[in-house]
This record gives structure tokens, sequence and C-alpha cells, in this order.
């Protein structure tokens, strides 16, 4: 890590704190050369975080999976604004995806649609309401009809699971 005020390569970690966000480290650093004091986050980086991970859309293009991407349409969806609740539902999906990638040309590819049956299990279990919501954006529903079955196909499920 290089000193931001004398560029020099040799620094001492003074303190760390994992930050919300799973895998993320906020160090306080002092620089051996000059004693300038700064902060760093670190974070792990794995093929979703990188940009080795490509996401297969429906309408046959493809681009970097972006976890910001996946946020944002969790926070459309989830009632909360709670950064924590976002952070540990994206961590979880990510993690989720990991299994659902398949290698090719050098690079992971996930399909967009198994990105969002991931994101829609995860959302089921923590709020159906916010599950719905993503639902009718990820499974693309044409009519008044498909939404009404669906309704009535998971309520139906859901409460058999209730008892």
């Amino acid at each position: 890590m290089h000193c931001p005020s004398c560029r020099q390569a040799k620094t001492r970690v003074c303190d760390s704190r994992s930050l919300f966000e799973a895998g993320t480290i906020r160090r306080k650093r002092e620089c051996l050369s000059c004693g300038a004091g700064f902060f760093t986050i670190e974070r792990a980086e794995s093929v979703l975080d990188s940009q080795l991970l490509w996401v297969l859309k429906r309408a046959g293009g493809e681009e970097r999976f972006s976890v910001e991407k996946l946020r944002a349409s969790l926070r459309a969806c989830v009632p909360s604004d709670d950064d924590e609740i976002i952070a540990s539902l994206s961590s979880k999906i990510c993690d989720g995806l990991r299994g659902v990638s398949v290698s090719g040309k050098g690079r992971s590819r996930v399909s967009s649609h198994d990105i969002g049956l991931s994101a829609r299990r995860f959302l089921r279990e923590h709020d159906f309401a916010a599950y719905v919501r993503y639902a009718s954006v990820s499974a693309s529903f044409r009519t008044i009809e498909d939404f009404t079955d669906f309704l009535a196909t998971e309520g139906a499920s859901r409460s058999g699971e209730q008892r």
C-alpha cells in the first residue's frame, strides 16, 4: 500500500475493523517514511466481484456481473432502507451463484434467469411481499393473468408451508 502523501510503499497497519459488508475491512495505516496516517478499505475479491463473471442476458448479450446492480434491484423491492439487510441478502445470493456459474472461453458465465431465481429464493425466505415484487419483474409477467396465476400458486404453497 502506497502512502497518499509521499508515495512510499512502507506502511504499517495501526487498526483494523470489519465493515457491515461481508469480507470488507477498514484499516487505519501509518506511513513509515513520513508518518502520515490514512485509511484503506479492503475487500476480498472473488470471481463474482471481479470482471471474470459474465451475465448472459435474455436478449442474448453479455455484461459483467455487478454486485451493485444486484443490490439496486433488491433495494427496489425490499421496503427497508437497512443496508445490512441488503448486504446480507446480496451476499447470500452471490454465494448461491457460485454454484450455477459455468466456465467457457476462460470466463465464468451465469444467466440472468439464474440470478433472478437465486434472488427470489432468498427474498421468499426474508420477505414474501418483496419476493412477489421481485418476481413480477424477473419473471416478466406479460398479462395480469400471469401475475394472478403466480400469486395463486405461491399463496397456496406458502399457506401449506405455514401449517
